[in-house]
């Protein structure tokens, strides 16, 4: 059935509804304007026509902002006398569900397409929109994320409280986007002093391709590289995995800032140099950064480098030892840059990157005379 003919099939029936309460609710003694006692009375009825629009019209009251919607609150606040039928009973219980998910879809309806509205924000709010920013695609994901955690605004508000188990569920890897939201949201917002076994396992899987969450959404992809750059301002989490991470998931800004801390200090690990340079030439080749000459400066500065930043055995073609050194990033970076394979010029076993060009630890040489002789090869 198309929405349309949905469409048609609600207005009829809140139509109905309306002739009905208007024709027979004088013939079942609930005249023109019940007081709400008269109507909860009403739902003692032996009749279930009279239930029913006594029903109707207290949710109607329900929805006002009115005396009479207060009164029927109060009412309903209070405990049901003993030696009421169940039915009756239960029929209070179902009012007040109702009553609580209309009012959760209208102020749901509110929050994401009135943000200038004077109403209550939900709880925990005002700590998400810290870490996913306050536009509809983050107000989206934290209705989406209370929906399946309705604990979840009280545990940002109060995140001391909130005991972290000493193990990694198993599950980490398989969660779902708005599952990762809430844990990133979560995470960012306790105190984190030391690298724990969450913040390892965290860094790990959002490093790992083909782990963490599918992002398929571009809402989905704005908010969680939100997300996930507040948890590594807070997280200590190491350079190099920032970087990588950070590279993943769109962060572009943070990333050009962590690689100019690493490339501005020589005393830098030869790794994080490594991947600092993959990194910043990645973002000067994509235009995500304005000082692609800083890249050039690095490149002579470190051209001399013969730190080892990584040991990798090769299987393929033959089995063999590679080391890079950081001079093997600079030439290989080089080399592309003039829009030539180092595959074909000696580094035989190198490979792309997604998202650093090249795999850092694949750019490098068996022995020493092989780097010798390829650079040589090209002076």
């Amino acid at each position: 059935m198309s929405r349309h003919a949905l469409s048609i099939r609600r207005y009829r029936r809140v139509v109905i509804t309306a002739l009905l309460i208007g024709t027979l609710a004088p013939k079942l003694g609930l005249g023109d304007q019940p007081s709400v006692d008269q109507l909860l009375r009403s739902l003692k009825s032996n009749s279930y026509q009279t239930r029913a629009l006594a029903s109707e019209r207290l949710l109607g009251i329900a929805e006002t902002d009115s005396s009479a919607a207060r009164n029927l609150d109060g009412q309903l606040a209070k405990p049901v006398a003993d030696g009421e039928e169940l039915e009756y009973r239960l029929a209070l219980i179902r009012l007040k569900q109702t009553i609580e998910l209309r009012r959760a879809k209208r102020f749901r309806a509110k929050f994401l397409y009135e943000p200038l509205s004077t109403t209550e924000r939900p709880i925990g709010w005002d700590q998400f929109r810290q870490f996913a920013g306050e536009d509809f695609d983050a107000r989206l994901t934290f209705v989406k994320i209370t929906d399946s955690d309705h604990r979840f605004g009280a545990r940002l508000v109060s995140p001391d409280q909130v005991e972290w188990p000493d193990e990694v569920p198993c599950r980490l890897g398989q969660m779902e986007f708005v599952h990762w939201c809430s844990l990133l949201a979560q995470q960012s917002s306790r105190s984190i002093q030391l690298s724990d076994r969450w913040t390892m396992s965290i860094a790990v899987l959002l490093r790992s391709e083909g782990q963490g969450p599918l992002l398929t959404r571009d809402y989905e992809k704005v908010v969680f590289a939100r997300l996930v750059e507040s948890y590594l301002n807070e997280a200590p989490v190491d350079l190099q995995d920032r970087i990588c991470i950070g590279m993943r998931y769109g962060c572009h800004r943070m990333v050009e800032s962590d690689c100019q801390l690493v490339l501005a200090d020589p005393e830098q690990s030869p790794a994080r140099i490594a991947v600092a340079l993959l990194a910043y030439s990645a973002l000067c080749e994509n235009g995500f950064t304005s000082e692609s000459r800083l890249l050039t400066q690095w490149l002579d500065q470190y051209a001399n480098d013969n730190r080892v930043a990584y040991v990798w055995r090769s299987t393929t073609p033959v089995q063999k030892v590679i080391r890079t050194q950081v001079r093997d990033i600079t030439f290989a970076l080089r080399v592309h840059r003039q829009g030539l394979n180092p595959r074909s010029l000696g580094l035989e076993s190198i490979q792309a990157h997604r998202r650093l060009i090249y795999q850092p630890y694949t750019v490098g040489f068996e022995s020493e005379a092989d780097r010798l002789a390829v650079y040589e090869s090209i002076e």
